[in-house]
């Protein structure tokens, strides 16, 4: 049965890359406001319960009912001035700030060990194109995820968390996603993602984060964590710096074998006048006893989603 709804997942985002649509530069009409609405209202109930129904079947069933109901909805004319915002509660719904396309991501719980993520770029222009995003993480090789471009069909599958626009000296423009990936039971990932749109198609990756002296930039960041700490990877506007915790390697509490917690300090990337990043090794001099966290506005997690956002 998992494998049955896996292939129809799949399935249903292919027919949603092939889907082409014309869009008018105006507001939503109010036949396509119903609509959609009317399918947000079932879409809100698959999105939760594919993140909280208890069985993994009934995870890939509502998995495979949602996708088809987003399908149906973008397809729209102008449904990108509907803004999902029930549909919102439960799935990533991420734009940059010039507003030139959407990110839909979501994560799918298989079992202890497996997760697996959907989504879907929607430009924002008069032809409305829709490139499914296609996880294809679980066979990428593990020493090349930070050193190779991607498309959409073969995609590091996260939840987008952020969007971040850059503009170099030349006007090239590129947007920065910062994503989250529960990786494991035992073992957590977030990434640093780069967008570019070239010649009508979606890449992913571009070689821009420095690495270490005489090797190659790395076009992606992946920052694998132990699940029982948390990590800080985010724009910060004051310093204008991408903060990261630094990581270093510890034994795992639960017999998990070796792990990577935060020691407290932060390292950084800047970028620079000439449109290059660069490295800044430590951000602050302060070396804290204990890991900066930051705190929870509710002890129960029940009470949170995945985005830690309060559940309705």
């Amino acid at each position: 049965m998992q494998k049955i709804a896996k292939i129809l997942c799949l399935a249903s985002f292919i027919s949603l890359y092939t889907s082409q649509v014309l869009a008018q530069s105006q507001p939503l009409s109010d036949e396509a406001f119903a609509f959609i609405k009317s399918k947000e209202d079932s879409m809100a109930f698959y999105a939760y319960a594919l993140l909280h129904d208890s069985t993994a079947e009934e995870r890939f069933l509502a998995c495979r009912e949602l996708i088809p109901s987003l399908v149906e909805s973008l397809k729209q004319s102008n449904s990108f001035q509907y803004d999902f915002e029930r549909l919102g509660q439960h799935v990533s719904i991420q734009y940059p700030a010039d507003s030139s396309f959407r990110i839909f991501t979501w994560q799918l719980h298989v079992s202890a060990e497996e997760y697996r993520y959907y989504g879907a770029i929607q430009l924002n222009n008069t032809e409305l194109k829709l490139f499914p995003l296609i996880d294809r993480s679980f066979e990428l090789p593990e020493e090349e995820i930070q050193n190779m471009p991607l498309s959409p069909d073969r995609w590091y599958g996260n939840v987008v968390y952020d969007i971040q626009t850059v503009e170099n000296e030349n006007g090239e423009s590129y947007y920065l996603l910062y994503g989250a990936d529960t990786y494991s039971a035992y073992r957590r990932r977030k990434l640093l993602d780069v967008l570019q749109f070239n010649d009508d198609k979606a890449v992913f990756g571009k070689p821009i984060f420095p690495a270490t002296p005489g090797s190659l930039p790395r076009h992606r960041l992946v920052l694998e964590y132990s699940a029982a700490v948390s990590v800080t990877l985010r724009y910060d506007t004051d310093l204008e710096q991408i903060m990261m915790d630094h990581l270093i390697m510890v034994e795992g509490p639960h017999g998990e074998g070796p792990v990577f917690v935060p020691d407290g300090s932060y390292e950084a990337f800047k970028l620079e006048n000439d449109g290059n990043w660069s490295y800044v090794e430590k951000v602050f001099d302060h070396i804290y006893e204990e890991a900066p966290r930051e705190q929870p506005t509710s002890t129960n997690a029940k009470d949170r989603d995945i985005f830690g956002r309060p559940r309705g």
